[in-house]
């Protein structure tokens, strides 16, 4: 079980940080950024994960306690390229598992600027279902996601 995978342009999952009781993202994101010598910020999850996307990497952080997961958040970046649209396509049926499950699944799309609704340099799908909806939510994080790769889709044709 992987608590932590990070994906390059070519859709390839190039560091995958196992499960392990009491270990945390940031500590994946510090091996990571160790091993490929990337300099990302290590203040936060959310500071690592963005430092990626800007970077073009998928970041998937599996959100897991005592074995079972609780949920998932999924970090992209602007423009995905072809096989990274790919990747993200052969994980809907686990992102859409989690949501019938009723267990956490969000979606963060890099942003060059910070937003007004978050102040993040990433965009937030389950956030941005909440403000469409006028408060209530719209659709389900992965239809978003879906809708999102069609957009995406659209640009690397």
């Amino acid at each position: 079980m992987d608590l932590l995978k990070i994906i390059d342009e070519n859709g390839t999952e190039i560091y995958k940080q196992k499960y392990i009781p009491l270990r945390v993202h940031l500590e994946g994101y510090k091996e990571f950024a160790d091993k490929f010598k990337i300099p990302i910020s290590l203040t936060s999850n959310e500071a690592a994960a963005t430092g990626l996307i800007s970077r073009g990497y998928i970041s998937m952080e599996n959100l897991i306690v005592a074995y079972k997961t609780t949920g998932c958040i999924l970090y992209l970046p602007k423009d995905l390229s072809d096989e990274q649209i790919e990747y993200v396509e052969e994980k809907l049926p686990y992102f859409r598992n989690l949501e019938s499950d009723n267990k956490l699944f969000n979606v963060g799309i890099y942003s060059e600027e910070p937003l007004y609704y978050n102040n993040k340099k990433y965009r937030n799908l389950l956030m941005e279902s909440k403000i469409n909806g006028e408060g209530h939510i719209r659709e389900l994080t992965t239809d978003l996601l879906i809708e999102e790769l069609k957009k995406q889709k659209g640009k690397t044709l």
